[in-house]
C-alpha cells in the first residue's frame, strides 16, 4: 500500500485505464449520486481513482466512506495516504491527523506508522522518523510486504544524519509460524549429505 515511485515517475508510467473501468466507474458514480450513504460504492470508487492516479478525488471519496464508516481505521489510513500523494508526498496536517487518529486505534498499522515517520522527516526531525520506523519494524512480521521499504528508508536517512543505519535498524519479527524465524524447520528439511 505505500508508493514505492517518485510520484512523477509512477503518472508517466501509469497505463490507459481500460474503457471498461471507465464504464463501470461512471456507473459507480452516477449510483453514488443517487445514494450517497452507499459506504461500499465510495470504498470502491475512492479505490479506483487511487488506482488511477487521481488522487484528489480519491482524497474526497475516501473523506466520504471515513465519514460512512465512522473513523474505519483502514479506510482513514488511505484517506491520508490519498492526501498525502495529491500533495506530491508531503504529509499535510490533515493527513497527519488522519495517520495520528488511525494509531490511536491502531499503533501497529503499517501505512499510518510509515507515513508518521516520513511527516517527522519533513518536519527536520530525521531521527524521530527513524524511531517511527523502526518501532514499526520491530511489529512487524519478517515476511510483511513494507519490511524492505522500512529498511530502505531507515537505512537512507541514517547515511543522511551520519548514524551507522546497522545500529538503528531492529529485525522485524519472525513471520508467523514460526517462533524461532524458521531456522530451526530449515535445520530440520535441510537434505543430509551423502544420504
Amino acid at each position: 500500500h505505500v508508493p514505492s515511485l517518485p510520484f512523477a515517475q509512477r503518472e508517466a508510467e501509469r497505463p490507459p485505464v481500460p474503457e471498461h473501468v471507465l464504464r463501470a466507474l461512471g456507473s459507480l458514480e452516477q449510483k453514488l449520486k443517487e445514494d450517497p450513504d452507499d459506504l461500499q460504492g465510495w470504498a470502491l470508487a475512492a479505490a479506483t481513482y487511487a488506482a488511477m492516479g487521481r488522487s484528489g478525488e480519491a482524497a474526497e471519496a475516501y473523506r466520504r466512506a471515513v465519514a460512512l464508516s465512522q473513523g474505519d481505521p483502514e479506510l482513514v489510513a488511505a484517506f491520508g495516504e490519498q492526501l498525502t500523494i495529491a500533495a506530491d508526498g508531503i504529509v499535510g496536517e490533515e493527513a497527519k491527523r488522519a495517520f495520528e487518529a488511525v494509531i490511536e486505534k491502531d499503533p501497529a498499522n503499517p501505512r499510518a506508522g510509515f507515513y508518521l515517520g516520513i511527516a517527522r522527516q519533513q518536519a527536520g526531525d530525521p531521527r524521530g522518523a527513524i524511531d517511527r520506523w523502526a518501532a514499526l519494524m520491530r511489529q512487524s512480521p519478517a515476511d510483511a510486504p513494507w519490511v524492505p521499504l522500512l529498511r530502505t528508508q531507515i537505512f537512507e536517512v541514517a547515511n543522511l544524519i551520519g548514524v551507522d543505519p546497522f545500529t538503528v535498524t531492529p529485525e522485524p519479527r519472525p513471520p508467523p509460524g514460526h517462533a524461532d524465524g524458521g531456522t530451526a524447520g530449515a535445520v530440520a528439511d535441510a537434505p543430509v549429505p551423502g544420504a
